[in-house]
Order: structure tokens, then C-alpha cells, then sequence
């Protein structure tokens, strides 16, 4: 039986393809974040600026599980973070903050629940975000949370799984 052969990829080619899982929204996610913003009584972009911190955090855990050690790994990282960094259109937010804010939050409850159930935890944290507010909705805003974050962080863990990360010459990263 021959195994195949996993398929390449450069740091700088995989990054952009995560860093497009976070910004751009799911199908179906206009929607979502519609009818969750007026159920909540919130804006619009509040509601989806937590499903974009929820998508960031499944991609962070799932770069933290699934590589190892290495200097492909470490330039995946680093690429990874700089191409979100610069996808911070808006000069007058700092938005690059808000969201190192918010996957330390997420974080720190994961670190603090010993969780078996990662996406529950997560999903608990999403909801979390919303305040008394979201009271009545919690449950559903925690099922949200949590199927955003666990099949995100599933199939970015496949993805990671398949492909053989190759190194790129420092000069490239320019």
C-alpha cells in the first residue's frame, strides 16, 4: 500500500488562505448576524466582529495543536499574524488590539476550565460577550459559538493534517 504523498505549501501561501477563513464571513452568516443583532438589540457589527474573534481563535488554537516545532511552523505563525495584522483596513481602530484582546479572553477561559469539551467552553465564552443582554438567547448564542469555533478549528486541523509545510527563504517574506 503506498500512502500518498501530502500536498505543499509555503507559509506565505498557506497564511493567506487562513487569514481569508477569518475575514471573510461564512455563507448564509449575513443572515446569522442579522437576525442575532436585533434579537439582541445590539448593532449589527458588534454580533459580527464576535463571530470574526470566534473564527481567529479557531484558527490560533488549531495552528497551536496541530504543528509542531520547527522553522516552517514558526514562519506559518508569523506569517499568519502579520497578514491579519494588515488586514486591519480601518486606520482610525486599532482593531489589531480589540481582537489580541479578545483571543486572550478566549484563552484564558480555555486555560481555566481544563476543558474536555473545548467548543463548549468557546461557545460559552461567545455568548458570554454579549452581557445580560443576551440572557434569554444564551443558550442559543452559546450552540453558535460553539459549532463556529469546532468545525472551524476541525477543518483547519485537516487542513494542517495534509499538508506538508515547506520552508521559504527569509528573502521571500518581503
Amino acid at each position: 500500500m503506498k500512502i500518498p504523498s501530502r500536498r505543499q505549501a509555503t507559509a506565505i501561501e498557506l497564511s493567506a488562505v487562513l487569514v481569508q477563513i477569518v475575514v471573510e464571513p461564512g455563507a448564509g452568516e449575513a443572515e446569522v448576524v442579522q437576525s442575532l443583532a436585533q434579537e439582541l438589540g445590539v448593532p449589527a457589527g458588534m454580533v459580527q466582529l464576535e463571530m470574526l474573534h470566534a473564527r481567529a481563535f479557531a484558527i490560533d488554537m488549531a495552528l497551536k495543536v496541530s504543528l509542531g516545532e520547527g522553522r516552517e511552523a514558526d514562519q506559518l505563525r508569523d506569517q499568519y499574524a502579520a497578514r491579519l495584522r494588515a488586514a486591519d483596513a480601518d486606520p482610525d481602530v486599532d482593531a489589531w488590539d480589540l481582537m489580541q484582546d479578545r483571543l486572550e479572553t478566549y484563552a484564558s477561559v480555555v486555560d481555566a476550565q481544563d476543558a474536555a469539551d473545548l467548543a463548549s467552553t468557546v461557545g460559552r465564552c461567545f455568548a458570554g460577550t454579549f452581557g445580560q443582554a443576551a440572557a434569554p438567547m444564551a443558550g442559543d448564542l452559546m450552540h453558535l459559538g460553539s459549532r463556529l469555533f469546532g468545525t472551524l478549528f476541525e477543518e483547519v486541523s485537516a487542513l494542517l493534517a495534509e499538508i506538508e509545510l515547506i520552508e521559504v527563504e527569509s528573502d521571500d517574506f518581503d
